[in-house]
């Protein structure tokens, strides 16, 4: 069957898995052993209609997640919220950072000053008479 297509299910089915990465390769796992089951079965057997048989990704995962312990799927639940939260207010803060920053640079009435210095140095005795110095402009004059 087509592989990719069933990548695309596992990927839509963790979306509503709630739960380590160990439980999702243990859902991956089932649900492959139920595709060749039903190949074994049915060697013709289409992807609309394994789908049919095993459900859309959101019941598989449902069903999934009802047979685990109440306690697993809530800690992972709960790990997850902590997460989305903790991204949240990290984004919070930049942004503020950020706009603090455009603010004060925006109404600061200081001036920065440049100091740039140029430097010249005389080689003596080289012989210039055939090189490119011709062309620069002689700044100490």
């Amino acid at each position: 069957m087509n592989e990719r297509r069933w990548k695309q299910y596992f990927r839509q089915a963790g979306k509503y898995l709630y739960c380590d990465t160990s439980q999702k390769d243990i859902f991956e796992k089932q649900i492959r052993a139920a595709i060749a089951d039903l190949q074994n079965e049915n060697p013709m057997i289409s992807y609309e209609e394994c789908i049919a048989i095993i459900g859309n990704p959101q019941d598989a995962a449902g069903s999934f997640l009802d047979t685990l312990p109440e306690n697993v799927v809530a800690i992972c639940h709960r790990k997850k919220r902590r997460r989305t939260w903790l991204l949240r207010i990290g984004g919070a803060v930049l942004i503020g950072i950020l706009a603090f920053s455009v603010f004060y640079m925006w109404k600061s009435k200081k001036f920065r000053v440049v100091e740039v210095n140029t430097t010249i140095v005389d080689f003596g005795n080289v012989d210039t008479s055939n090189s490119d110095w011709d062309e620069f402009p002689n700044l100490l004059e």
